[in-house]
């Protein structure tokens, strides 16, 4: 059986909120959690149906989300003991239905932005205990997306799915050249996403640090000469 703690990183890495939130899921059956997670995007992944890669992708996303709300709680000046007092609320607001259908809605090609309003709502309707002042959903989501994309680039199994839909959308967009409706800056972040680091996997690493080279960083300009 995979051991999803180590699949979702919540040994080497994972705040107290992550762990003590997240953890207990690992126990648990998370058939039709992952169903309502992934309702919105999955089937954008054509052939993702391993459950086990759902599972992983799921945690993976679900600790990023307790990380940001726990830097929140602590950027607000809440001691550990005060942000321990959320452990029971969290527990309760991520197995939501609607909760866990927004942060799903973060794998959709062309997600530009979750529904942070109705993750403020949603809190407020459970009548879970209150947030302090200034507590920010919307920065919250804007960099839970960011967080969503990086673990897309990452994975062996969402990666090419990404990439074909990206050159599908760009041969759809270019066979009478660019429609109105086309989106630069989405083409340009899916490039800088699918080819912006050097593949170097079947280089030699030992004594040298290649995490994530830039292939900017080496490339020679066209207009560079000897002298």
């Amino acid at each position: 059986m995979l051991d999803f703690l180590a699949a979702w990183g919540l040994y080497s890495a994972g705040g107290y909120l992550a762990k003590e939130v997240i953890g207990p899921l690992a126990k648990e059956a998370l058939e039709d959690y992952t169903k309502e997670f992934f309702k919105e995007s999955i089937k954008e992944y054509t052939g993702l149906s391993d459950q086990n890669t759902q599972k992983k992708l799921f945690g993976k996303a679900l600790k990023e989300f307790m990380a940001l709300v726990e830097e929140e709680l602590e950027d607000a000046d809440l001691s550990k003991q005060d942000v321990k007092q959320y452990t029971k609320p969290l527990k309760q607001y991520i197995k939501h239905k609607s909760i866990k259908a927004i942060l799903g809605s973060a794998f959709k090609y062309g997600c530009k932005r979750i529904d942070t309003e109705k993750l403020d709502k949603t809190w407020i309707e459970l009548d879970l205990f209150p947030l302090p002042e200034g507590f920010d959903w919307h920065y919250i989501g804007k960099r839970y997306l960011k967080e969503v994309k990086t673990i897309i680039r990452e994975s062996d199994d969402l990666r090419p799915i990404r990439d074909s839909q990206t050159l599908e959308a760009i041969a759809e967009n270019t066979k009478a050249g660019i429609t109105p409706d086309f989106d630069l800056r989405e083409y340009q972040e899916a490039l800088l996403e699918s080819y912006g680091n050097v593949k170097l996997d079947s280089l030699d690493t030992s004594g040298c640090a290649y995490n994530a080279l830039k292939l900017w960083k080496i490339f020679i300009h066209q207009n560079v000469r000897e002298v």
